[in-house]
């Protein structure tokens, strides 16, 4: 496969649009976690169709490259890059099943550990005294940027691949690494958090307006409940802020201080222990480090 054109060098032409090609390196990582998660509940008890479903997964993340050839030009990337979207979502959305499948415990009491061994004490409750006033609807606004953020840095790099293959191309192995490192971690690291495992030990409960009640409740309702280690929020979010800032995305500066928002929430709002943040970061250091624009 010719190697796609840079951001900037115009439409590429048609002989050089073809999805065929190796596979990414974020689809090898999606690979090796549906064959984990396949080989795991292979040997759990009734378990076996489930088992085949992750591997059948597996496999077809590994044909991609093939079966997206035969869609005709930029389309066939556009798809292929879109699926690695659709399968973080479905993924998250069965990690808590599989984990329940799998039989592994939560570790709060262990990331706990961590924090207090780091920091005196998990790193929430150090800091619960801050939440007062504006800051838990202020925090939670930052908290729901999360969302518009991933989806628009999609969605632009799909629009612009015929533009940008290779930023676009790049974009995609480097988030979709994070996730499905991310994936792993909640795998081998269950936990929920520390407003559900352990909301009795802080001294007042969480309380503000209609942002931070919204905010709250979705994400109650939409959490797998191991989603902790590492910290997704901050891994993605800065693996797509320093991306943003490193090709020289002059609006990206604007997101500079609601993502520094975002980043304190995961710990204010009492989702995640210091631990997690700290693997955050030095999961989305890694993946800028490995897979430059």
């Amino acid at each position: 496969m010719t190697s796609p054109s840079g951001p900037g060098d115009g439409p590429l032409p048609s002989a050089e649009l073809s999805a065929h090609g190796p596979s990414l390196r974020h689809e090898w990582g999606y690979a090796a976690l549906f064959a984990l998660i396949g080989t795991g509940l292979g040997f759990q008890a009734a378990a076996w169709a489930a088992a085949a479903l992750w591997w059948a997964t597996a496999l077809l993340v590994v044909g991609l490259p093939r079966l997206c050839a035969r869609i005709p030009a930029i389309w066939g990337w556009r798809v292929r890059l879109g699926i690695a979207w659709l399968l973080m979502n479905t993924t998250y959305l069965q990690m808590g099943h599989v984990v329940g499948r799998l039989g592994t415990p939560l570790r709060d009491a262990q990331l706990q550990a961590v924090d207090a061994g780091l920091f005196g004490a998990p790193l929430p409750l150090l800091l619960e005294s801050w939440m007062k006033g504006p800051l838990p609807d202020l925090i939670s606004a930052c908290y729901l940027l999360f969302f518009p953020y991933l989806t628009w840095s999609c969605a632009i790099r799909l629009w612009q691949a015929n533009r940008s293959l290779r930023d676009s191309i790049r974009f995609f192995e480097a988030l979709f690494v994070v996730y499905a490192v991310g994936f792993f971690g909640y795998l081998m690291v269950p936990a929920q958090g520390a407003y559900l495992d352990i909301p009795d030990a802080f001294r007042t409960p969480l309380s503000g307006g209609w942002v931070f009640r919204f905010n709250d409740h979705l994400v109650r309702a939409g959490s797998n409940r191991v989603d902790v280690f590492p910290s997704l929020h901050v891994a993605v979010s800065g693996t797509m802020l320093g991306w943003d800032l490193r090709s020289g995305r002059r609006w990206a500066r604007w997101l500079v201080i609601p993502v520094l928002g975002l980043w304190a929430a995961t710990i204010l709002l009492r989702y995640h222990y210091g631990i997690d943040v700290m693997a955050g970061f030095a999961l989305a250091g890694t993946a800028l480090a490995w897979i430059r624009p």
